[in-house]
């Protein structure tokens, strides 16, 4: 598609330009939230404890440890984000070549890449991150490892969909009547009519993957203490869900407009781009 025709379709859509402007904001937060933090994040003070939102030098106030809320919010936003970047990568990384080969290829490689996706898709993404994170240790990383090889095989059944449809197409079958090697079809004439599709699932996988790394920082088994991430703030926050509720629905609010963000964007991507995705 022409990138302007692209543009201009995205620039009719209020809701994708309004997800897309709110994750602009999130990126510029993240990458400035270092020098912009009113506290050190993980400074306590035991004479500050769960001040309430308001209080005196602490606009969302503290937690149980005195530290400073709104700092933490900010450096957490900024490991999330890094986090969803490095989670959808790697089920990219995986996905695309093992999609492209499945699909392209067939036969015996088509059924035993599919047979293990299959298998792997049998298990809530959720459920296999936390075995797998579980295995490698907790830490952000063996988390974003976990989840990017958990989420990988939505990324292979997109791709080999994508390019199920397109191997048949008459260019194709035309560059392989004189001989085009096989990697030359993949990298020149399939790979680019697949990338459309993957736009579209990489910002609706963002979300997810968020969602995800939320959930094993939860538990434990993501960013681990002192660190912040909102996941793990929600963490820290549920024994005092009672006492200081503002401890879970400050990071909670975040990462439901950044997941909301994700998905109203790759709506919008989706709708823009037309008949060339498929869902």
């Amino acid at each position: 598609m022409n990138p302007n025709r692209f543009s201009a379709r995205l620039k009719k859509q209020p809701v994708a330009m309004a997800g897309l402007a709110i994750l602009c904001i999130l990126a510029v937060v993240a990458i400035v939230a270092p020098w912009i933090t009113p506290y050190d994040p993980n400074a306590t003070d035991l004479n500050t404890v769960l001040l309430q939102p308001g209080a005196p030098g602490h606009l969302l106030g503290t937690d149980e440890l005195g530290r400073d809320v709104a700092s933490r919010l900010l450096v957490g936003g900024r490991v999330s984000l890094i986090a969803a970047l490095q989670g959808t990568g790697i089920a990219l990384v995986i996905g695309v070549p093992l999609g492209l080969v499945s699909g392209f290829f067939g036969a015996w490689v088509d059924k035993v890449i599919m047979f293990v996706t299959d298998a792997l898709m049998s298990f809530p993404a959720l459920l296999l991150a936390m075995a797998i994170a579980g295995i490698l240790g907790p830490n952000l990383t063996n988390a974003m490892t976990a989840i990017g090889l958990s989420t990988a095989p939505r990324a292979i059944r997109l791709v080999r969909g994508s390019v199920l449809g397109i191997r048949e197409e008459t260019y194709i079958e035309a560059a392989r009547s004189i001989g085009t090697p096989s990697y030359q079809i993949v990298f020149r004439h399939i790979l680019p009519n697949v990338l459309a599709p993957l736009v579209v699932f990489a910002a609706i996988l963002a979300g997810t993957v968020m969602l995800i790394e939320a959930g094993l920082s939860f538990i434990g088994l993501g960013v681990q203490p002192p660190e912040a991430s909102w996941g793990a703030m929600l963490g820290s926050a549920f024994t005092y869900i009672s006492r200081s509720p503002w401890l879970a629905v400050f990071p909670g609010v975040c990462i439901a407009i950044s997941v909301l963000a994700l998905n109203v964007l790759g709506d919008g991507v989706r709708d823009s781009i037309g008949k060339k995705v498929r869902r």
